[in-house]
């Protein structure tokens, strides 16, 4: 028997979510706090939106070993 391997496919983190489970407990950063900060009464929903895909992005990475804060070790 043999093992496939696969490339992993990343997909657009969209996370919108109160619900601590579907990323919403990703941490904002310093740089993300900073961004947020920086936001006026003309900025807009997507600029705020986009602070926040960064942030969740940052936090949720696909690796060969790894995919959000899980990981796999071969043993």
């Amino acid at each position: 028997m043999t093992a496939e391997t696969f490339t992993a496919v990343v997909r657009p983190a969209s996370t919108f979510s109160l619900k601590k489970y579907p990323r919403g407990s990703a941490p904002i950063g310093s740089a993300g706090a900073t961004a947020l900060a920086a936001l006026t009464a003309s900025s807009t929903v997507q600029e705020a939106l986009d602070i926040l895909s960064v942030s969740t992005k940052s936090d949720y990475v696909v690796d060969s070993d790894s995919m959000g804060r899980a990981t796999h070790v071969d043993a």
